[in-house]
C-alpha cells in the first residue's frame, strides 16, 4: 500500500469512491451523485492547496483524504474540514487513519489553524479514527440531516494544528 499526494489525475477514481459513498452509505448527506466535471471541480482546491491523498494498492486507488476550507470567508481560511473516504476492499486495514494523519499533518505544514471532522453520529468506525488521529468531540446537533428517509444526529470533531 501506497499513500501519495493526489494529482488531477487521480480525480475519476476518488469520485468513484465518493459517488459510491454518496449511493451507498450515509456518510455524505446527499444523494447527487457527482459527474466528471464536478468531481474535478470539487477535488482541485484541495490538490492546489497540497491537501489531498491517494492510497494505492497495485498501482490503484483505494482511498482518498481531502482538506477544504469550511467557508469561503477570509476569517475562516484557517479552518478546514476532512473528508476520508476508502473504497469496501480497503476498509479494516488501518487506510483511513493513515490518510486523515497524512492531511492533519499536510495543513500544519500549510498553516491550517483548526481541523474539524463533521461524521453521522452512529458512524463508530469514523468517530474512531478521528480520536486515533487527535480528534476530539467538539460538538452535537441532533436532527441535523437525512438521507434515505432517516434523519441523522452529527457529531462534530475537531483538532488543533497549530
Amino acid at each position: 500500500m501506497t499513500i501519495r499526494n493526489a494529482t488531477m489525475a487521480d480525480s475519476e477514481a476518488i469520485r468513484a469512491i465518493r459517488n459510491a459513498a454518496i449511493r451507498d452509505s450515509t456518510a455524505i448527506w446527499t444523494t447527487e451523485e457527482l459527474d466528471t466535471s464536478e468531481g474535478a471541480a470539487w477535488l482541485k482546491p484541495a490538490v492546489d492547496r497540497g491537501t489531498a491523498l491517494v492510497a494505492e494498492l497495485d498501482g490503484m486507488v483505494v482511498g482518498f483524504a481531502v482538506v477544504h476550507t469550511v467557508s469561503p470567508y477570509s476569517g475562516y481560511r484557517r479552518t478546514v474540514e476532512n473528508s476520508v473516504y476508502l473504497s469496501d476492499a480497503a476498509r479494516g486495514h488501518g487506510l483511513g487513519t493513515a490518510l486523515l494523519s497524512g492531511v492533519v499533518e499536510k495543513s500544519r505544514e500549510i498553516g491550517d489553524r483548526t481541523m474539524i471532522s463533521l461524521i453521522e453520529a452512529n458512524n463508530a468506525a469514523s468517530i474512531g479514527m478521528n480520536l486515533k488521529s487527535g480528534f476530539h468531540r467538539a460538538g452535537f446537533i441532533p436532527r441535523a440531516g437525512e438521507k434515505f428517509g432517516q434523519v441523522f444526529d452529527l457529531v462534530i470533531m475537531c483538532q488543533e494544528l497549530n
